[in-house]
């Protein structure tokens, strides 16, 4: 028997944040992208709405059928304005990453080089989501998962 406790964290591993790059993101990592989707079962997917890997995210999500929860930014410049099934208010950039990983099990990043960077906010994401232990699954330029941790 479950208690209430244990069917949270169930459900919550059907929910994943998503952090990407502003740039385009090749037809490999969205295919890739796909197909982790379908393999882990996702359920609900926490989106930051930004134009590239965000867009991409999105559309594919939503053509999978899995539910999707925008977190928009404040700075509209950037931002793809995309519609979804439920909506967080906008937030600086940083703070709403952080409402990405927190309502997340897992988190799938498409940062724009597999190199960390300092100065990049889907880098930022990545280490936040380390800080909390989450699972993280990096799908990278030259397509090799990487597990978050600089390992291959």
């Amino acid at each position: 028997m479950y208690n209430d406790t244990t069917l949270e964290v169930i459900m919550m591993s059907y929910e994943v944040g998503f952090t990407g790059t502003r740039q385009r993101v090749s037809e490999w990592q969205c295919s890739e992208l796909h197909k982790l989707l379908q393999e882990r079962e996702v359920k609900k997917i926490h989106l930051g709405d930004c134009v590239g890997a965000d867009a991409e995210a999105h559309y594919i999500a939503t053509m999978s059928g899995i539910y999707t929860i925008g977190h928009p930014p404040i700075n509209k410049s950037l931002r793809a304005f995309k519609t979804y099934d439920e909506e967080r208010p906008p937030k600086p950039y940083l703070v709403r990453n952080e409402d990405i990983v927190e309502e997340s099990r897992w988190l799938i990043a498409m940062p724009k080089s597999r190199i960390e960077e300092r100065r990049s906010g889907t880098w930022a994401t990545i280490r936040y989501a380390r800080n909390l232990n989450r699972e993280i699954i990096i799908i990278a330029l030259d397509g090799v998962y990487t597990d978050g941790k600089g390992t291959t």
